[in-house]
Parts: C-alpha cells; sequence; structure tokens
C-alpha cells in the first residue's frame, strides 16, 4: 500500500518528480500517475482511484494550469468520497485559488 499518492497535472510533470523525490528519499512509500499506468482503452479515473484507496495520505501539487483544468477539484471529491487525508501544495505562484480554499 502506498503511503502517499502525489496528484498533479501533466505540465507540471518536473516539479512533480521532484517532490515525488524529496519524499522518497524521506523513507515515504510514494506513488504517482506514472507508477501507477493506466493499460490501454482504460479510463484513466480508474488508475487514480486505485492510487487513491491505497494511500494513506493524498499529495495535491497545485499550479495555474492544473486548478483551471479542474482535474484538482475532480480528484479532491474522489479523495473526500473515500475519506483520505491529503494536503495541496502550490508549485509557484497561484494566480487564482481553487474554489475550495478561495477564501483562505
Amino acid at each position: 500500500m502506498g503511503e502517499v499518492f502525489v496528484c498533479w497535472y501533466s505540465p507540471d510533470a518536473e516539479a512533480a518528480g521532484h517532490v515525488c523525490e524529496r519524499l522518497d528519499h524521506f523513507g515515504l512509500s510514494v506513488a504517482h500517475y506514472e507508477k501507477n499506468p493506466v493499460a490501454a482503452g482504460q479510463v484513466i479515473d480508474i488508475g487514480v482511484q486505485r492510487g487513491l484507496r491505497n494511500a494513506h495520505l493524498v499529495v495535491f501539487l497545485l499550479s495555474d494550469q492544473a486548478v483551471q483544468k479542474g482535474w484538482f477539484e475532480r480528484e479532491l471529491g474522489m479523495v473526500e468520497g473515500i475519506q483520505r487525508p491529503f494536503l495541496a501544495a502550490e508549485i509557484g505562484q497561484l494566480t487564482a485559488r481553487p474554489a475550495r480554499f478561495a477564501s483562505q
């Protein structure tokens, strides 16, 4: 079972790789999209859901693009549905906060 599942948007792959390496360096078992590949023809949500279900903690890496495309809100809904703890970390400065955090 992966201790930490890291959610990130594909244009943020380089930054996500650095974060995953650091978590791994500290001895955490890290899973993410590339470690939970989606088979040809499989819906990406199935691979994500599998990774989320196996995680003890979910880390969202947020960028403007990730927030604008809506993936964060969608995956956060999945996390809430299976009642996993999560944290969100910004990759760079966000110009617009996700709707769930707009008042913070």
